[in-house]
Formats: structure tokens, C-alpha cells, sequence
């Protein structure tokens, strides 16, 4: 949604965090992925969904030190419609590729990826980094994909300094 608006409307924007995000359209191999989702989803329902794709959402190696995360991630996805679920991973599948955005960009852009997300993995996003000429990244060890929650202090830290990069400059 983000690179949608910047497309959009790239001068209202100061700066723009990536936070495990890509520009890049989804390949044929991930959409195919993503259909399956959506085949599972419709046949087992959103409970059986969730215990399968949430788990892996965060880094194997600290999942005994984020159960309550995961555990609270979980609940909000058993909490979640099968038919918003179903368009949530149709909208990832059919997005455009807005890579052009981001070579275009005229505004700071942050890079945030966990070196151990299995959801959008360090190779497939890495090309998309010295896209735009004005670009941070940051790589996070033993993170997955969802760094909000498995590093909740250095992520504030670090939007922290790009808002202040951002708004002071």
C-alpha cells in the first residue's frame, strides 16, 4: 500500500520504510504459492491456516522466547474472516511490480529484513536495495519476519533515527 501512494503521490512522502516488504511482483513459483494458500484456506478453514503459516513467520531459533507473540499473532488470525484472509493473499499475489518507484524515489527509503525470514527471504529482497539513491538498510540477525514483535526495541530505534533523519533534514 505504501509504494501504491508513493506512486501516487511521491512528493507528499518524507521518507519510506520498506519494513520486510518488496516492490517486486510476486514470481510465478510464489503465486502459485499464494494459490495454494488460498486452496487451504478454503478446504481446512482459518484455524488450520494459521497454525500452519504463523509459526514460521518468526525466527525457529527464539520461537520458545516469543510464544506469547506468536500465541497473540495467532489468536488475531483465528480472529480474521476467511474471506479477508482470501483477498489479503489475492492483493499479494496480483500486486504490480513497483520497482520504478523506488528508482524514481525523490525521498529517503529504509530497508528492514530479517536475515532469517522465510516469508520474504534476504536473497529475493536484497536486489531491491540500491534501487532508490537515497537508501538505508538494516539486517536483522536471528529475525524472521516479523521483527515488530521478535525485536520490538531495535525496531523502534530504528524508525526512531529515520523519522528523525526524515523530518529534521
Amino acid at each position: 500500500m505504501a509504494l501504491g501512494f508513493a506512486e501516487k503521490y511521491p512528493n507528499k512522502l518524507n521518507g519510506l520504510v520498506m519494513l520486510h516488504s518488496t516492490a517486486f511482483a510476486d514470481s510465478q513459483e510464489k503465486k502459485q504459492g499464494r494459490n495454494r494458500s488460498i486452496d487451504f484456506v478454503e478446504r481446512y478453514g482459518v484455524a488450520e491456516f494459521v497454525d500452519e503459516f504463523i509459526s514460521p513467520l518468526f525466527f525457529e531459533g527464539r520461537k520458545e522466547e516469543l510464544a506469547d507473540s506468536v500465541q497473540s499473532v495467532m489468536a488475531m488470525g483465528t480472529a480474521t474472516a476467511k474471506s479477508t484472509i482470501v483477498e489479503v493473499i489475492k492483493a499479494m499475489r496480483d500486486r504490480k511490480d513497483r520497482t520504478k518507484v523506488l528508482e524514481k524515489a525523490n525521498f529517503p527509503v529504509m530497508y528492514v529484513v530479517g536475515r532469517n525470514d522465510t516469508a520474504l527471504q534476504l536473497s529475493i529482497a536484497s536486489p531491491q536495495f540500491w534501487m532508490a539513491k537515497n537508501a538505508t538498510t538494516h539486517i536483522l540477525d536471528e529475525t524472521g519476519h516479523m521483527s515488530m514483535l521478535e525485536r520490538p526495541k531495535e525496531i523502534l530505534q530504528i524508525l526512531n533515527q529515520f523519522l528523525e533523519r526524515v523530518f529534521v533534514a
